[in-house]
């Protein structure tokens, strides 16, 4: 009988409510533990936020990429003549990418598109103008290709303007030629570097026609040729008017239909003065 007294009475000292200054304590060790662990957090936030400004916000992300081809190339003239060639060629492009912030982005992609052995091709003209400098295999020379922002604006950025140099080249369907990711969507009625301006109404600013059927529109302007003298030209004004006009571009890009699996495309494009021989 004792011993199941004492049993009973070990039992209930486990089950027995602590007393007040017992929770008091519990409840003080409590409140520094979070306040502990809140300062720990307000410092691994502040560190993170730190590395994302130094990583993130002010960091471009470089991409490299080289690609080599052979060209056999053969011509037959109307004479009967015949010319024939095969051409080596390596095409080196570095594309940056930065994010300003939600707004803003930018983008820089340079290249050099050359010929084996060759470090340079014969002065002629049109050579070297923005139009074909970058699509022609010739030197060593890192050129500019592209160099743009895109700024979007409106409720949820259903507006974008874009300027600088981005040109209406490798996108659809040429890009399937040089498999590539398609750019521009002019590509195969203006296959020349234009720079330009831009202006995008996403399917958001369309209301109802956006809405039920992805339609947007764009509205482009580029200059691929501009008629000027140079800064040290010995025989002209610095920048006037040379004898060439300039040759400019305007576009009007409609999308009536969008589900991101099928589109329907309508472009209109006229270029004026384009150059040649």
């Amino acid at each position: 009988m004792k011993r199941l007294l004492v049993s009973s009475v070990a039992v209930a000292s486990l089950f027995a409510a602590p007393t007040i200054e017992e929770l008091q304590k519990q409840v003080t060790d409590l409140q520094t533990q979070l306040k502990e662990l809140k300062t720990s957090q307000e410092n691994t936030a502040a560190s993170l936020q730190k590395v994302k400004q130094t990583h993130y916000e002010d960091h471009i992300n470089l991409h490299f990429g080289i690609r080599s081809s052979l060209d056999a190339i053969h011509y037959k003239m109307k004479s009967g003549k015949t010319y024939s060639n095969n051409v080596l060629s390596n095409k080196v492009t570095i594309t940056g990418l930065a994010k300003v912030d939600d707004n803003l982005k930018a983008t820089l992609k340079i290249e050099a598109n050359n010929i084996f052995g060759m470090n340079g091709n014969q002065s002629i003209t049109y050579d070297n103008s923005n139009w074909t400098a970058n699509e022609t295999p010739d030197d060593t020379t890192l050129r500019v290709k592209e160099a743009f922002f895109n700024y979007f604006f409106g409720e949820d950025g259903q507006y974008m303007f874009s300027a600088g140099r981005r040109p209406s080249v490798g996108g659809y369907p040429a890009n399937l030629r040089e498999g590539d990711v398609p750019t521009s969507p002019v590509a195969h009625l203006v296959n020349m570097e234009f720079d330009g301006f831009s202006l995008w109404f996403k399917s958001d600013a369309m209301g109802s026609l956006g809405e039920d059927y992805g339609t947007n529109i764009k509205f482009c302007f580029g200059r691929g040729y501009s008629s000027n003298q140079g800064k040290f030209n010995q025989t002209g004004v610095p920048y006037a008017k040379s004898d060439k006009p300039s040759m400019d571009m305007g576009g009007f890009l409609l999308i009536p239909y969008n589900d991101d699996q099928y589109s329907v495309w309508w472009e209109s494009i006229y270029a004026a003065n384009v150059q040649g021989y």
